[in-house]
């Protein structure tokens, strides 16, 4: 009998520890699974915010996505002291993942910010040729046309990456898209920065602005 209470006696001194630690594990992990939540819930405040003006929201139409595809250049609007900031960038397209991609030294005002206020907007255009005349130009033979879109600005949010396997993956990515610009692509101080399109608004070559929206609202 003594023998039988001592094994229950250090029966219930292991297995109270265990208890106590499978609950703080459920704990953490609650707390875990809150934290996330919220997280989702700030990263979707400026998506409902851009929703509210109308405009578009991934997946981009075709016309968007060509352009996107076929521009390497755009204009970087970010914000500083209340005041907009305009950069000149480098860029690359991800469709599958509906990205913008670019890189920025880390000494810049552009990446303070971009950490500071991530909202952004940019501008990307690829305008048809013009006769001497000032006629539309587009397609082979000079054929006129006004259905080109020419300008897409898009609204969203940019996350400067930190170092890692991300970073690195969409960095290649970028540099083989734009491998003239290797020294804005690579290099110790240099950033990765994703945007993450929440809007957007294109305009033709006749000056007309469509919206769209993938929820049909």
């Amino acid at each position: 009998p003594v023998d039988e209470k001592i094994k229950a006696t250090m029966d219930r001194r292991i297995l109270l520890p265990l208890g106590m630690g499978f609950v703080s594990g459920l704990v953490i992990m609650m707390g875990v699974n809150h934290l996330k939540q919220k997280a989702k819930q700030r990263d979707e405040a400026p998506r409902k915010r851009a929703l509210s003006a109308g405009d578009i929201r991934p997946p981009f139409p075709a016309p968007v996505v060509k352009l996107l595809d076929s521009a390497s250049l755009c204009y970087l609007s970010t914000t500083h002291a209340g005041a907009p900031h305009l950069s000149l960038m480098h860029f690359t397209y991800v469709q599958h993942e509906e990205l913008i991609v670019f890189t920025t030294r880390r000494n810049t005002l552009k990446h303070r910010n971009l950490v500071k206020s991530p909202d952004v907007a940019i501008l990307i255009h690829d305008f048809p040729g013009l006769t001497s005349e000032g006629q539309v130009l587009d397609g082979e033979g000079g054929e006129k046309t006004y259905s080109r879109t020419y300008a897409v600005t898009l609204y969203g949010r940019a996350y400067v990456l930190e170092e890692g396997p991300d970073s690195e993956r969409l960095r290649e990515k970028h540099l083989a898209r734009q491998p003239e610009s290797a020294v804005f692509i690579k290099g110790d101080d240099i950033a990765v920065v994703t945007v993450l399109i929440h809007t957007a608004r294109l305009c033709d070559s006749a000056d007309k602005v469509t919206e769209w929206s993938s929820t049909g609202q």
